[in-house]
This record gives C-alpha cells, structure tokens and sequence, in this order.
C-alpha cells in the first residue's frame, strides 16, 4: 500500500541579516532553500518505529468519537479517549489534554486552566495527530523525523517566537546529508 516518495523541503538557511534567529507568527523571518529528500511511508511498516527510540510510533485509533469537532461534547469525548489511550500506553498516572488544532481550518481551540498549572511544574508534551475526513490520510500528509538523524548542536536552530501570548521557543531544522537517511 505504501510508496515513498521524494519531495523538497524548506530548510533554514540563515537570517536576513546574520543576526539572531526570532520568528513572528505572521510573519517568519528566516531564509529558507528547498532541498529534494526522500520521504518514507509507514504505512505497512508501523512496527518498525517505537515512542523511546524514534520519539514517535504509530498507533491505530480504535475511539467511538466523530469527525465532527463542532461541537463541545464530542471535543470532550475526543480528549477522554485521548487521555485513556495515552495513560495506557505510557502507564501515566494523569493526562491532561488542554488544546487540539485542526490543520485544515486552521482553529486553534485552548482549554483547562488546569494546564496552567502544569505548565509551572515538569511535564511531557505528547503530539497526538488523526486523521479526520474521508481519506484524510491521503490528502493531507504528516510527515514524521526521527530526531536521531539530527547533529544537535549544528542542524538545529533556536528562535523565540515573537507576538505571542506566553513566552514559546521553536527550532529550525538546516539541511545535513545525514538527514536524507532512512
């Protein structure tokens, strides 16, 4: 079923003006040059990757909830079955799931003041992605690196990013030879 396929991406380059790497919402302010790399699917081969090794895995959702997240009761039925599934596999005495994104319209949807509390103590942030829509999947691609590939100090870049209402870091990924490797 799955094809891998080659595609360019935008890697960070350098900054207009040699200085400090920031970045505003609206508005990145960054030089950007497109390189050809191979993207592998996992579809078939799901197995092959693991949550303490790659910092990622692939699951299948087995939830009862919709595609539709218009409405607040199937948003909450979502983030219940997102917490059950997350404690399960990480064996997590609490989850607290606190926002969701939708990448097709965009809506950034924030929730539970109890993660402000959180926030001011140790946590782990875990990025749980679904599809959602017919052939979603096929649509609209993820694309997923493995962080191993990466030389820490040299291929990825800081930026603080501006205008916004906490204070929020980002990295910048420059291209490395290495990086095209399975």
């Amino acid at each position: 079923m799955g094809k891998d396929i080659t595609t360019e991406i935008n890697f960070f380059s350098h900054t207009p003006d040699g200085g400090v790497l920031w970045s505003e919402i609206t508005h990145p302010q960054d030089v950007l040059v497109p390189v050809s790399v191979a993207i592998y699917d996992l579809r078939d081969n799901e197995t092959s990757v693991d949550l303490g090794k790659n910092s990622f895995e692939v699951g299948k959702y087995q939830g009862q909830t919709s595609c539709d997240f218009d409405s607040q009761d199937n948003v909450q039925a979502y983030y219940d079955e997102i917490n059950n599934i997350l404690k399960k596999r990480l064996d997590a005495s609490r989850v607290i799931v606190f926002n969701h994104i939708m990448r097709i319209r965009g809506n950034l949807r924030s929730g539970e003041e109890e993660a402000e509390l959180v926030l001011q103590k140790r946590f782990q942030i875990i990025n749980v992605w679904r599809p959602i829509g017919s052939n979603a999947i096929i649509n609209n691609l993820l694309t997923i690196c493995d962080y191993q590939i990466f030389d820490l100090n040299n291929d990825l870049h800081h930026a603080d990013v501006r205008r916004s209402m906490v204070t929020k870091s980002s990295y910048l990924v420059s291209y490395n030879p290495r990086n095209a490797q399975k």
